[in-house]
C-alpha cells in the first residue's frame, strides 16, 4: 500500500542520514589528525599555507593573499617548501 511505501522511504532516508553522520564524524577525526600533523611543521608560513589550502580548502589565490606573497611564489616555491617540511616530520 501507499503508506508502506512511504514508511520504507522514511526508513531508507533515516539510514542514509545515519551513514552521513558517521562519515561526517570520520571526516572531523581525519581533519584533526591532519591539523595535528601540520602543527608539527616548524616554518610558520609553511604551516599556514598548508592549513589554508588543505584543511580550509582555500583557492591558491586566497592562500597567496592571506600569507602576503604572489600567487606564483605561493604555488611554486612556498608550496614546495611546505611539502618538504611535511616530509621531514617524524611520525
Amino acid at each position: 500500500t501507499g503508506s508502506n511505501k512511504i514508511e520504507s522511504y522514511v526508513i531508507a532516508l533515516e539510514e542514509c542520514e545515519c551513514k552521513i553522520d558517521l562519515k561526517l564524524q570520520e571526516l572531523e577525526i581525519t581533519r584533526h589528525e591532519v591539523l595535528d600533523y601540520i602543527e608539527q611543521v616548524d616554518n610558520a608560513i609553511a604551516r599556514r599555507l598548508l592549513k589554508l589550502r588543505y584543511v580550509y580548502g582555500y583557492r591558491w589565490e586566497k592562500v597567496a593573499e592571506s600569507i602576503g606573497y604572489s600567487l606564483d611564489h605561493t604555488k611554486g616555491y612556498l608550496h614546495a617548501i611546505a611539502l618538504k617540511n611535511l616530509t621531514q616530520i617524524n611520525t
